[in-house]
């Protein structure tokens, strides 16, 4: 009897480590389930809030007042001027902003619709099948001497996000293979701290978009 018990506690304590190693290897590796960041940010609009307020011609962003009471967006639109980065910068500040090396780069990759839902020139937004670009890249981190890229991706629109997840992972062996450093992602955060995220990083670039054309312009840097 004695043995049948230790046999059993034996079999318990070996099906809980392999099921706390698979779920702990789940939340490593699946980025497919962690792209998307909820229906909490879906009509959250922070780039047209900055550059446009409450211009006519853009639609009306005043719900952000209150639908996102406290956010950047929200708090931007109550002090509005065209582009006040003075303001921005000052909200940033309160956000969580981890410390950078020197040597790292914070890499924005346009993910979600823009992989399956329209044409092909929407996926310049990515830069899929771009060598060109992505070899700029490596070029870059090469002269840099960047040391750990994070990839910052994300989606407020629950699709394509597989299309999204196998692309992020095709971009972050490739810039593995290429300068044998470490790649991190950071994808379906809350959008306040990714900008602050990015703003911070003391080397940035964008596939494209929106939230890469403001990082770009605040922070007064191209990558073309």
């Amino acid at each position: 009897m004695k043995k049948i018990y230790l046999i059993l506690i034996g079999v318990f304590i070996v099906l809980t480590l392999l099921f706390v190693s698979s779920k702990s290897n789940f939340g490593e590796s699946n980025l497919e389930d962690k792209l998307y960041n909820g229906e909490k940010w879906y009509h959250y609009r922070l780039g047209d809030v900055y550059f446009h307020g409450e211009n006519e011609n853009v639609g009306d962003l005043g719900y952000h007042l209150k639908d996102y009471p406290g956010s950047i967006a929200s708090e931007l639109l109550k002090n509005y001027k065209t582009e006040n980065k003075e303001l921005l910068m000052e909200l940033i500040k309160k956000q969580n902003i981890p410390k950078f090396n020197h040597n790292d780069l914070v890499l924005h990759v346009r993910t979600g619709d823009v992989m399956c839902l329209f044409d092909n020139e929407y996926l310049r937004y990515s830069r899929k099948n771009d060598e060109f670009w992505w070899n700029k890249v490596i070029k870059y981190i090469q002269l840099k001497g960047i040391k750990k890229v994070y990839i910052v991706s994300g989606t407020h629109q629950p699709h394509c996000l597989k299309d999204s997840a196998d692309y992020l992972e095709n971009r972050k062996n490739f810039i593995i293979n290429g300068t044998d450093i470490e790649v991190e992602f950071r994808v379906g955060k809350n959008p306040d701290e990714d900008i602050a995220f990015c703003l911070s990083a003391p080397h940035f670039i964008s596939t494209g978009g929106g939230f890469g054309k403001m990082v770009y312009k605040i922070k007064n840097i191209s990558f073309e």
